[in-house]
This record gives C-alpha cells, structure tokens and sequence, in this order.
C-alpha cells in the first residue's frame, strides 16, 4: 500500500473516505463521535451498524456478528 500526496491550499475542504470494516465501535482511547445507530444489519458472522451523527453525517461501521448494538441507541 502506497502513499499518495495532493497540493491543497489552507482552509480547502477535504473528503477522506473510510471502509467500515476498519472502524472500531468503543475501545478506550480512540477517536470519538456522537450519534445514532439507525439501523444494524446483521450479516451472520458480522453485522453492519449505519449510524446518523451528531453533526447530521451519516457513518458505516463493521462489528462482530454478536455484537450488542441496537437500532435508536445513542453512542458516544
């Protein structure tokens, strides 16, 4: 896996995109976010939690199929 570097001026907007199943749900020391969970789909061996953030974003995540998570639960 390369890197890959981009010329942007100060104060430009940047998208950065992220694959669920490299975001973690609640280990002590991670970066936070608050929101939602809209909706947990489950997948047998791992299940999806789609989740509507504090700040109206919507985000994807990927945990383990026995994961507790609960549509309308609130996390931060």
């Amino acid at each position: 896996m390369g890197t890959r570097s981009a010329r942007l001026g100060t104060g430009e907007p940047v998208t950065v995109g992220i694959r669920p199943e490299h975001l973690g749900l609640k280990h002590p020391g991670d970066v936070a976010v608050e929101g939602t969970i809209i909706l947990v789909e489950y997948l047998g061996s791992e299940l999806f939690v789609y989740a509507k953030l504090a700040d109206g974003e919507s985000l994807l995540a990927q945990a383990p199929g026995n994961a507790p998570f609960k549509r309308g639960a609130y996390f931060a």
